[in-house]
């Protein structure tokens, strides 16, 4: 089950040429767990299995320990992507692989592994790639990107040569430089690529720039764990902003700055402390400072170039973070005009930083797995694009149903959810990602018998590398529980897993956003009673007018901006004193 518990991957291609998909295959009880395996469908209904595609590695690796793979494709051929622990030469050496279908798309004759990287020895440990494929005919760049475990940074591998589905890959090229300008070890998630058919693409990490973990960050406007990425406009070729000697650290990446996240905070969407509703006698208050932006995100580029984000945001004190504490912690939307990016201007403005509510993951990230893991770090987002501004996110999100408490006192931990699930999310945007449908659940099967071992949990679930207008197809896989841990932890991956492909189609939304049955109103914006994303005078003006009875306003809920559950002149007084700077932004 680990082949696919990470967002960095791409495990299903989607393309005119079908469908292709790449995990890790069971090979029964005495063989590898790490046998690759893949499946072909020009439709999604029927399918074409390829075993093995990771045969005996040669003498230093006897048998296959393929990890993290994923699918990408061109317009002749299909790829398989992943790495090997070469276990005998170093802890782990993960090693980055590739083969492809010689005879095209399903034409059953799978290359034998080919090394990605030609210079590798056992200083490196290449893991968790995330691989894209650009350009079109023969005119086509891969570019895959890894992680190391052993030096740290953040690596690239880009083609030199495309020959007849061969591929020639350059020297790596180090793109995020983790030791010298983040704070090294578990502070940096894992990187992630995306490069639009026009050569413009962005590799990001999530990280803290030196000394921010301790309020001492070497860049002034990176203070909190932010999105760090550069920028390419060749294919993967070249990188911006370009890294000199003696350069300041600011100087080298793009990244979502304090600025951005200082509005979001300012803007009341998120609590700044919390108390026990139930006022249990074991509780305590919380008091946040900032927002955190979350190890798993997506990044996809659309045609005009410009990248789009979506990244989990929960607060945090400083030393700690809080998951599952307000409906408005979850997934949220970024994005930015490309054109802007030297010099972002306000958030929330046509040349600034954008943002948008996508999710709420409150009810997911409030569990821990069998395991003890928490799901803040389990769950996680991705994304696909589609035509003329609709766009998906797919998730693995928890379902929690209808709880029932045996003794009714809130404050002993005896409350059952009997129709708990994880369930496949799919949320859709029309509009480049402003505003998102409601969650829509799509595989929604509750566990009919929570008795008993058997549990019908869809883990893992992925966006395809593409969408259309309509739906976007995903994949995930589910926990074989009856037949028990092969690793012996309890946690969902440790499980044999079924693998799946599926359709998700959302077509009809009424034209407007409908209740989710969330607490965040509108655009989520405290005030911002039209909905733009923005507090200002338009929206002062409109709720005068609603209060004066000459006009309605878009979110009645927003405009009660001091939430005394009246919309009135005391209202505009506390948005003016905002807007001014004078005055408390939000409850």
């Amino acid at each position: 089950g680990y082949g696919m518990n990470k967002s960095a991957t791409n495990p299903l291609h989607v393309s005119d040429d079908g469908l292709f998909f790449v995990y890790r295959q069971w090979a029964g009880d005495a063989g590898t767990s790490g046998q690759i395996g893949a499946s072909y469908s020009d439709d999604g209904l029927s399918w074409t299995t390829y075993y093995n595609l990771n045969p005996d590695m040669g003498p230093l690796q006897p048998m296959q320990v393929g990890r993290y793979p994923s699918a990408v494709g061109t317009d002749d051929f299909p790829y398989a992507v992943w790495n090997e622990n070469t276990i005998q030469i170093s802890t782990y050496g993960g090693t980055p692989y590739y083969a492809y279908d010689g005879f095209g798309w399903d034409g059953g004759s799978f290359s034998d592994p080919i090394p990605t990287d030609v210079n590798w020895d056992n200083t490196k440990d290449l893991k968790a790639g995330s691989p894209v494929v650009s350009g079109m005919g023969e005119q086509v760049f891969f570019n895959f990107a890894y992680t190391d475990w052993i030096r740290n940074d953040r690596w690239l591998f880009h083609s030199e040569a495309y020959d007849d589905g061969y591929v020639t890959f350059g020297n790596e090229m180090k793109i995020l430089d983790e030791t010298a300008d983040f704070v090294s070890g578990s502070f940096t998630s894992l990187a992630v690529v995306d490069i639009n058919d026009n050569g413009i693409g962005y590799y990001a990490a999530s990280a803290y720039f030196s000394g921010a973990d301790l309020g001492a960050s070497v860049v002034a406007d990176g203070s909190y764990h932010t999105l760090i990425f550069r920028m390419t406009t060749d294919h993967g070729a070249s990188w911006l902003p370009g890294h000199g000697i003696g350069q300041e650290t600011a100087d080298k990446y793009y990244y979502i700055d304090d600025t951005v996240i200082q509005h979001m905070w300012d803007s009341g969407l998120f609590p700044q402390s919390w108390t026990d509703p139930d006022g249990c006698p074991d509780s305590e208050d919380y008091t946040f400072s900032e927002l955190f932006m979350a190890y798993d995100f997506d990044i996809k580029v659309d045609d005009d170039g410009n990248p789009h984000f979506i990244m989990g945001i929960l607060p945090g004190d400083g030393e700690y973070i809080y998951p599952g504490i307000a409906e408005s912690n979850g997934y949220w939307h970024f994005t930015i005009d490309k054109d802007h990016l030297d010099a972002p201007g306000a958030p929330q403005t046509p040349t600034g930083w954008n943002y948008s509510f996508v999710a709420s993951t409150m009810d997911t990230w409030a569990w821990n797995d069998a395991a003890g893991s928490s799901y803040w770090q389990i769950a996680f987002p991705t994304l696909a694009l589609g035509p003329d501004g609709n766009m998906f996110v797919v998730s693995s999100l928890v379902t929690e149903g209808e709880v029932f408490d045996p003794d009714g006192d809130p404050c002993t931990y005896d409350s059952e959810y009997p129709e708990w699930s994880n369930d496949v999310y799919v949320m859709k945007s029309e509009d480049n990602g402003a505003t998102w449908w409601c969650p829509y659940n799509a595989s929604d099967t509750a566990d009919p018998d929570p008795t008993d071992m058997d549990s019908p949990e869809e883990i893992s679930a992925h966006a395809g590398s593409s969408a259309d207008a309509d739906g976007v197809y995903l994949n995930f896989q589910m926990p074989d529980f009856l037949y028990g841990s092969t690793t012996g932890d309890p946690g969902d991956p440790d499980h044999k897993c079924r693998v799946y492909v599926g359709y998700a189609e959302l077509t009809s939304s009424s034209g407007f956003q409908p209740d989710c049955g969330s607490d965040v109103c509108g655009s989520g914006v405290v005030g911002d009673a039209n909905g733009d994303g923005t507090l200002n005078i338009l929206d002062i003006v409109g709720i005068v007018n609603f209060i004066l009875g000459t006009g309605a306003v878009d979110y009645e809920c927003a405009a009660d901006f001091n939430g005394d559950g009246t919309v009135n002149i005391l209202d505009i007084v506390t948005i003016v004193n905002c807007i001014l700077g004078i005055g408390a932004c939000g409850l």
